[in-house]
């Protein structure tokens, strides 16, 4: 039926909006004692609770960030999975190394993972493979920008840095730009505003390009123009994804080896505005995914074996 493998199979009739979200959680369980760690996810990111209850053995107990340090060796083979960007950066550089302390690895070259997880690198990535028309429109000088649009730091996640902008004036102000000039250094994105109550996150499981598990949750809020987290959440549930949304994502995806995360809204007469592609786990895998579709990702993973995949 063209779903992706994970999705409505997962959890059928899951519940949605808070109780949904709070039976979510319950089925996640009490956590389990002294299990060895298959999977760590780092850094810390406070989900140490709903991982464990996963039942897979997933914890979120260690807040390396790869720039300091040698992370220590596991007391045995034990995946190392970012909950970051700039640590799936990081795992990507470092894997050598850190696959030869014993950490299994699931991750991709660093140029690979730069050019989806930077949001001003997916942009030239996407116009470079004529992918361009599933982003919001992209403003290269803030003159040029239909207002009221998107201003983001290109290295943000979970919505730091990113501001609604009304006007130059206003960009200036946000970006710290001095004297009469408001170019934009090439750390910030200036984008449309895509506006829409619904907003979708799409969690996948990437091996060379292949999408081996996909868990989709839409999201309604109580405004049409946003920047999460600073808005109201009115309703939480799973989401089949349709074959042809599918499709656009994995057509970012060629070479990818990973679990990533899509954040996109449906526009009318078809079609999708891709915001954001993170290479890691997200909170909507961790948090809202149903607990079996959410546990598939990590057994799937584990199933693949102890060699990742560059």
């Amino acid at each position: 039926d063209g779903r992706p493998p994970g999705v409505a199979d997962a959890a059928p009739g899951a519940a949605s909006g808070p109780a949904g979200r709070t039976a979510a959680r319950d089925a996640r369980g009490t956590p389990p004692e002294k299990e060895p760690v298959r999977f760590h996810v780092v850094p810390r990111k406070g989900w140490d609770t709903q991982l464990q209850g996963l039942g897979c053995s997933a914890r979120n107990t260690i807040n390396w960030r790869g720039h300091r340090g040698v992370l220590p060796a596991p007391p045995h083979p034990c995946w190392l999975l970012p909950a970051s960007d700039d640590v799936a950066l990081q795992i990507a550089r470092r894997q050598e190394e850190l696959r030869a302390r014993g950490w299994l690895l699931f991750t991709s070259s660093a140029e690979v993972v730069h050019s989806l997880g930077d949001k001003a690198a997916l942009w030239r990535f996407a116009r470079e493979r004529g992918l361009d028309e599933h982003l919001p429109q992209h403003f290269e000088e803030p003159e040029e920008a239909a207002y009221p649009c998107i201003l983001k730091e290109s290295g943000g996640d979970f919505g730091r840095g990113c501001h609604i902008v009304e006007s130059q004036e206003n960009v200036r102000r946000v970006t710290g730009a001095r004297g009469g000039g408001c170019s934009l250094r090439p750390d910030w994105v200036l984008q449309e505003l895509v506006p829409g109550r619904e907003e979708l996150s799409v969690s996948l499981l990437v091996d060379r390009g292949v999408v081996l598990e996909a868990a989709g949750t839409a999201y309604e809020f109580d405004v049409e123009a946003y920047v999460w987290p600073r808005v109201r959440t009115l309703n939480t549930a799973p989401q089949d994804i349709p074959a042809e949304e599918l499709a656009v994502m994995s057509s970012f995806l060629e070479g990818y080896t990973g679990i990533c995360n899509f954040n996109y809204k449906r526009v009318p007469g078809g079609g999708v505005r891709i915001f954001e592609i993170n290479t890691r786990i997200g909170g909507d895998l961790v948090t809202d995914v149903p607990a079996p579709a959410a546990r598939a990702f990590f057994e799937r993973l584990a199933a693949l074996g102890q060699h990742a995949h560059a």
